[in-house]
């Protein structure tokens, strides 16, 4: 039998362990998703953290784009929250 070792991918975001044991980390900034389908439907999606994908839009199109669009969603945010919290149920 053979044992695990694990296998060390590089992509231009980040160099990802990949282990069969859970691992407590902070600095991941990325993942990937699999999916396997049936008759070779097969898939794979990188999800970006929330601060990568900020900094990454603050690089395409500037330090003063995004603020106006955190301005403008702060509206967005709030009416979120309200409509969440009202169809919370009161225990």
């Amino acid at each position: 039998m053979t044992k695990y070792r694990p296998t060390t991918l590089s992509c231009a975001l980040c160099i990802c362990n990949i282990s069969s044991k859970h691992q407590q980390r902070d600095d991941i900034q990325a993942a990937l998703l699999n999916a396997k389908g049936f008759g070779g439907n097969n898939a794979t999606a990188l999800v970006l953290t929330p601060s990568k994908t900020k900094q990454m839009l603050k690089k395409r199109h500037g330090e003063q784009m995004l603020a106006d669009w955190q301005q403008a969603n702060t509206q967005v945010q709030q009416q979120y929250l309200g409509a969440d919290r009202a169809y919370l149920p009161v225990w």
